[in-house]
């Protein structure tokens, strides 16, 4: 089972305690600190850590803060910790019961989550044991239950105003496992179908230009190491990959060639994404699908031309991380569409040519 199928077991798991009521909430609060803590989840930490520490023991808050701060700007610490701390404010106003009647009062109840279910189980405990003993004498008993009464209609009152409470904060627990759950199972749908292309991809690159796949290949060993020269060369050879993928899908040509859709265009042999466009433009009918197909393939030749030039130019190219991930993700995507479509199995509806 891989890490992330076994967080997502996690957050499911938490919420089938919170439906079920089978687990305490401050356990299930445990269970998403870890989760934060594993998905680097810097923010929902800030205020889940709150719930579960003594909030009045400067060492735990110290030790709390110290491990998050570190992954926040000022601003954004500031702006948050001030947030989830009336958040929690808000959420414990402190009640009074005189002769029966519930008022509000000034004061927070300021408990965490395991001290609340502490003190609601021990009131639990106090109205179910408030009762009269029997064999007693009448003058008694009627002042035994007297006071029983007012216990139990204030311990009641109590009662009812803690379990408001926690449930207001399991709500808002339940919405981070739900939001999380959302996240993962996304992603995960995601990887799948990429991971799918993926093989798809290498497998038939290899069979269709091996040339190609060459530089794939050189474009992964390139991006481990993970340098701003290595990932300039990974997408250098994205591009050349490209090239050489043009040049069996659509060789170049002397002449411009107007295509279907009115424009002329220059096919000669460093023009790979024009050929590759017109190899699109001859297999597919007109659609929305291929539109995008095209813009997305426009889009991505471009930044690789980019790269191309500066480093013939002479100028260090500065490649980031991020930009390098997602040229490679592209590139991936883009292949298998063309791949498909050379193998006339595109998903690109009602576009495959007769």
């Amino acid at each position: 089972m891989s890490e992330q199928s076994e967080l997502l077991q996690l957050v499911q798991s938490s919420i089938t305690a919170l439906d079920t009521g089978n687990v305490k909430l401050s356990a299930v609060i445990r269970s998403c600190i870890r989760i934060a803590r594993l998905r680097n989840d810097f923010l929902s930490l800030l205020w889940l850590q709150r719930e579960i520490i003594d909030n009045q023991n400067e060492y735990e808050r110290i030790r709390v803060l110290s491990e998050i701060m570190p992954h926040l700007t000022k601003e954004q610490f500031d702006h948050y910790n001030k947030l989830f701390l009336e958040m929690w404010i808000q959420e414990r106003p402190a009640i009074i019961v005189e002769d029966g009647r519930v008022e509000k009062s000034d004061l927070i109840i300021g408990k965490n989550v395991s001290e609340l279910e502490n003190e609601l189980d021990s009131m639990i405990d106090t109205y179910n044991n408030a009762r009269t003993p029997s064999g007693m004498h009448p003058l008694d008993t009627a002042v035994i239950e007297n006071q029983n009464f007012y216990l139990r209609v204030q311990t009641q009152a109590f009662i009812n105003h803690y379990q408001k409470l926690l449930e207001i904060i399991k709500n808002r627990v339940y919405d981070f496992l739900s939001q999380t759950e959302k996240q993962l199972l996304y992603g995960q749908f995601h990887a799948d179908i990429f991971e799918q292309n993926r093989q798809y991809v290498e497998l038939r690159l290899n069979q269709v230009c091996p040339t190609a796949f060459k530089e794939l290949v050189s474009a992964l060993q390139r991006i481990k190491e993970n340098t701003p020269e290595t990932r300039a060369q990974a997408l250098l050879s994205c591009r050349r990959l490209f090239k050489d993928l043009s040049d069996v899908f659509y060789p170049p040509a002397s002449e411009p060639v107007t295509g279907e859709d009115g424009k002329t265009r220059n096919l000669s042999d460093e023009k790979y994404i024009n050929r590759l466009w017109q190899f699109i433009l001859d297999k597919t009918r007109k659609s929305t699908s291929v539109e995008l197909l095209q813009a997305s393939l426009s889009d991505l030749g471009n930044r690789l031309d980019r790269i191309y030039e500066f480093t013939n130019k002479g100028v260090h190219a500065e490649v980031e991380e991020f930009e390098m991930n997602q040229c490679l993700m592209q590139t991936y995507l883009l292949v298998g569409d063309l791949l498909r479509i050379y193998d006339k199995q595109s998903a690109i509806e009602d576009s495959i040519g007769a």
